[in-house]
């Protein structure tokens, strides 16, 4: 127990402290005469929130979940913490301009890293870097999350997670209208205040809606870049919105959807839904009788709320602690008291078929099963993965022409 609390301590040390910059492009220092300062946060730049709220030194915090659905996830405290994180939540405007400068506030990093930590499995780590091939694995920088800048649809910086000022720069001599993006964090709660544009500054056009409901994959957690999570990709590459209501690990749970029918009021019908759980239902081995109800009573719920609207659901992607044919003791105790892991996709299928509205997209095939491809080299995709999930996702679904 003794070496289990040391390592994860030392883990923690690397999740706290390795919020790592991405290099931007070559900066352009000059500050055009022309700067748009708001004394107010501009909540109509901001998109994939149901609220702002202000403190007393007037940062503001983007929730994305309504007062109901906070009740659910507060009975946890990982729960509670994943739901304040400002996954999915964009600053989303056009300029002239080519410096945003704003003051930026954090919840503390361990408050939020230590009841994440309680939930990784160390056993499945060793388990997965075991069956990487040594001549393949590779050095790579440890990049956790952050804040994106994302300039025309490039991914120009990510910036460290801190209290205190931002400042972004990017190269726009000529001074053109480029369509920017500020990306919040994933993991962390984060409040904004004066926030400085140089340059003129419009809305940009609306856009229609999606939903997006699931676990830590969903947030996008440990991507590196909240852009390059695949709910962050599908909104950029169907051009939408997208509300992101991933919450590390979280499981089915109809009681999660209470006080959803407040977005139809607020956003109007969203274009699709996706939903992405069942992996945490495995890992916490929730028996197979009462798993059958959770998922009955989640789809039954969302279906009432939303009776005509297309609904993904994302069956649970391969997970490298999963396999079925254990050949050490190490992975015999990974997989003891737990179901086949395919019954979780067999059982989503059996309770969602009476249901016309609803699409499954095969979790499974979504990804290469390689351990390489995911951040903590068993469970979450990496940015990498991503890509390579939205775009499958899309294929799958059928949402190009």
């Amino acid at each position: 127990m003794f070496k289990r609390s040391v390592f994860k301590i030392i883990i923690l040390c690397l999740l706290v402290s390795s919020c790592s910059s991405i290099p931007e492009s070559k900066q352009n220092e000059e500050i055009s005469e022309e700067v748009t300062m708001f004394s107010m946060i501009p909540e109509q730049l901001f998109s994939n929130y149901i609220k702002a709220n202000y403190d007393a030194k007037g940062y503001a915090k983007f929730s994305r979940f309504y007062p109901q659905q906070f009740e659910v996830y507060s009975d946890n405290k990982m729960y509670r913490e994943m739901s304040d994180s400002a996954a999915g939540v964009v600053l989303n405007f056009i300029t002239t301009g080519n410096t945003i400068q704003f003051k930026c506030k954090i919840e503390n990093k361990l408050k939020t890293f230590s009841p994440v930590l309680e939930q990784i499995s160390m056993s499945a780590v060793v388990f997965a870097l075991k069956n990487i091939p040594k001549n393949n694995t590779e050095k790579k920088r440890l990049l956790l999350d952050g804040i994106d800048l994302v300039v025309d649809g490039k991914l120009i910086s990510t910036k460290h997670i801190r209290n205190g000022s931002i400042k972004f720069n990017f190269n726009n001599p000529l001074k053109n209208k480029c369509e920017v993006k500020i990306y919040f964090p994933v993991i962390f709660e984060m409040r904004i205040k004066d926030l400085k544009i140089n340059g003129i500054v419009e809305k940009v056009e609306s856009k229609e809606n999606i939903l997006c409901l699931g676990d830590s994959i969903t947030q996008g957690f440990i991507a590196g870049s909240p852009s390059q999570n695949y709910v962050a990709l599908l909104s950029a590459e169907l051009n939408v919105n997208a509300l992101n209501q991933g919450v590390g690990g979280y499981v089915y749970e109809s009681r999660s959807l209470n006080g959803l029918e407040q977005y139809k009021e607020q956003f109007g019908l969203p274009k699709f839904i996706t939903v992405g759980y069942g992996t945490n239902d495995w890992n916490y081995m929730i028996p197979e009788y009462i798993l059958e109800k959770n998922i009955a009573d989640y789809y039954k719920h969302l279906v009432e709320i939303f009776p005509a609207t297309p609904i993904y659901v994302i069956t649970p992607i391969w997970r490298g602690d999963s396999e079925l044919k254990p050949s050490e003791p190490l992975s015999e105790r990974l997989l003891k008291g737990k179901m086949p892991f395919e019954h979780i996709a067999k059982m989503i299928r059996e309770e969602t078929k009476v249901y016309p509205t609803i699409t499954i997209i095969d979790g499974m095939k979504l990804l290469p099963h390689d351990f390489r491809l995911f951040s903590d080299v068993y469970l979450h995709p990496n940015a990498e993965a991503f890509a390579i999930m939205a775009h499958n996702i899309i294929e799958q679904a059928k949402l190009k022409n």
